[in-house]
């Protein structure tokens, strides 16, 4: 997915992008998630993860709405949609749809090929442990204490990503940010944290606006986020995954009306790009500790 997007971000750069995944061994989610990743903002999902293809007999079904926006707003990226009421609607949507029920689900599962079932439940672990090409995974959602990421033929281990949060920031600038600003950029923080380094996220309070995702520069980032803006970028909040080591990333957010900015500091250059913050009536905030999603 990361080649496929990349392929058509590099043939066609101002187009913009809609995804849409069928749950094909289960993967639909993390094609969201690695779209997402490279600055993709628009998916189709079907209620409950009907679907299928008229091309392609037995296909799978398309990726669940809820189980997307579950996935998106738990990541901190607000979608607008009552979880809450999509979940109530499944049950007699798929009732509707002639979905099969508990006991006929086992015979289906006979029936059909599944190398790898996570989180299978009591029931479907005894009914289908007799069928050999099946693997049934039980497994718990803790947050690991480290990440591994392979690393020239090595592993590397590293703290995975924690989001501080505002209590930990430092106002640097002469304008100090309004509770509004607050509230902006610290959402824009935690959608920093899920897009890939070199990384500038433009906000408002609630939504994502635009995305530079995946730059070798800092600057280029910026002006990706500005150019694939849904939104104005004016009056919107931008994040930075890293400090900015010159001001001139900086000053590209500020022409296009940026009026407040979020990044962790740390640059032999930190004054000289606050210096720029207040000549362009910024409010700037450090955090005094980067994201960094490779």
């Amino acid at each position: 997915m990361t080649r496929l997007v990349g392929e058509l971000r590099s043939a066609h750069p101002d187009a913009p992008l809609n995804l849409h995944f069928h749950n094909t061994r289960g993967t639909g989610l993390a094609n969201v998630l690695a779209a997402l990743e490279l600055g993709v903002c628009d998916f189709d999902a079907s209620v409950g993860g009907l679907g299928g293809c008229p091309y392609a007999p037995g296909a799978t079904g398309n990726v669940a709405t809820e189980e997307l926006v579950h996935m998106v707003e738990d990541m901190g990226v607000a979608t607008g949609v009552d979880l809450d009421a999509l979940i109530d609607v499944v049950p007699e949507l798929r009732h509707s749809a002639l979905f099969l029920d508990d006991d006929h689900l086992v015979d289906e599962l006979r029936l059909m090929v599944y190398p790898v079932i996570v989180g299978a439940g009591k029931r479907l672990f005894t009914e289908t442990t007799a069928k050999k090409n099946l693997r049934l995974v039980t497994t718990t959602a803790a947050l690991p204490e480290i990440e591994l990421r392979s690393a020239a033929g090595g592993i590397l281990a590293q703290q995975p990503d924690r989001i501080s949060t505002r209590e930990s920031w430092k106002v640097v600038t002469e304008r100090q940010p309004s509770e509004e600003e607050m509230n902006g950029l610290e959402f824009a923080w935690i959608v920093c944290a899920h897009v890939k380094s070199n990384a500038i996220v433009l906000t408002n309070e609630s939504q994502s606006v635009g995305i530079g995702a995946g730059q070798m520069s800092r600057v280029d980032a910026a002006k990706v986020a500005i150019m694939k803006s849904i939104l104005p970028a004016a009056g919107s909040f931008a994040a930075s995954d890293a400090f900015f080591p010159f001001r001139d990333g900086l000053d590209i957010l500020a022409g296009a009306g940026v009026r407040a900015v979020i990044q962790p500091g740390g640059s032999v250059r930190d004054e000289e790009v606050i210096a720029a913050a207040n000549e362009r009536g910024l409010a700037m905030v450090f955090t005094g500790e980067r994201h960094f999603r490779h």
